[in-house]
C-alpha cells in the first residue's frame, strides 16, 4: 500500500525534537566533565542547523557517549536521520527511547510518524491510537491520529474519526482541518471503491470468454 504524505505530523515531529533537545542540554550543560561532550553536541547542532546532516551525525554519536548527553544526542540523531530520509535508523533510536519511556507522548508520536514513513502503517496506526485514547480531549492529537490513519490507507476509519472530532470540538479552531481531512479521506475512499468496481468488472468480462 502506498503511504500518503503526513506533513502536519512531520512538522510536529521536528519541532518536538528541537524542544526536547533544548531542554535536555540545558539540564546537563553544567555537569562535571561535560565540556568536551558539550562541544561535540554544539558542533553537531551547528551542522544540523546548516542542513549538513552527514557532518552532524558523527558528532551526535560522540556526544552520546557521555551519560549526561545521551538523551539529547539521541534525539538529535533521530532528528537528522529523519530529515535525511533514513527512517530505519531513526526508528531504531526512537524505539529504544519509547521502551525506556513508554508514557512519553512526544517520543511515541515521533515513533508513530517514523513508522508511517518507514511503510509500517499498521504499527504506526496502532501506536497513535494508544496516544489518542490517552488524550481524547486534545484535538491536535486527534487530527494527527487521523493523518496517520489516512497515510495508512484507512479511509473509512479516518472519516469516522473526523466526524467524531467535529462533534466533540464544534467550535475548535481545528474545525477546518477536520473538514479538509475528512474530504480527502472521502475522495480517496470513492477512488478506491471505483477501482475495485472496475477490477470486478474486468474479472467478470474475462469469465464471459470461457
Amino acid at each position: 500500500m502506498t503511504l500518503r504524505p503526513v506533513f502536519p505530523i512531520f512538522c510536529a515531529f521536528v519541532c518536538s525534537l528541537l524542544v526536547i533537545c533544548s531542554v535536555s542540554c540545558t539540564s546537563v550543560a553544567d555537569a562535571p566533565g561535560s565540556e568536551v561532550y558539550s562541544e561535540y553536541y554544539q558542533i553537531a547542532e551547528s551542522w544540523a542547523e546548516l542542513g549538513k546532516y552527514d557532518k552532524a551525525i558523527p558528532y551526535y554519536k560522540k556526544a552520546g557517549q557521555a551519560d549526561n548527553f545521551r538523551n539529547a544526542a539521541h534525539w538529535g540523531l533521530a532528528r537528522v536521520y529523519a530529515l535525511s530520509g533514513k527512517w530505519a535508523d531513526s526508528q531504531v533510536l526512537l524505539e529504544e527511547m519509547h521502551v525506556a519511556e513508554p508514557e512519553n507522548i512526544r517520543i511515541a508520536a515521533a515513533l508513530a510518524y517514523v513508522l508511517a514513513k518507514n511503510k509500517k502503517s499498521d504499527q504506526a496506526a496502532a501506536l497513535y491510537k494508544a496516544i489518542f485514547e490517552k488524550n481524547p480531549d486534545n484535538p491536535d492529537v486527534g487530527l494527527n491520529y487521523g493523518e496517520i490513519l489516512f497515510a495508512a490507507g484507512q479511509f473509512s476509519e479516518t472519516v469516522a474519526l473526523m466526524d467524531s472530532l467535529k462533534s466533540a470540538f464544534p467550535g475548535d479552531e481545528k474545525m477546518s482541518s477536520f473538514q479538509s481531512l475528512e474530504q480527502r479521506a472521502r475522495e480517496a475512499l470513492s477512488a478506491e471503491e471505483a477501482r475495485k468496481s472496475a477490477e470486478g468488472q474486468i474479472s467478470t468480462e474475462n469469465l464471459s470468454e470461457f
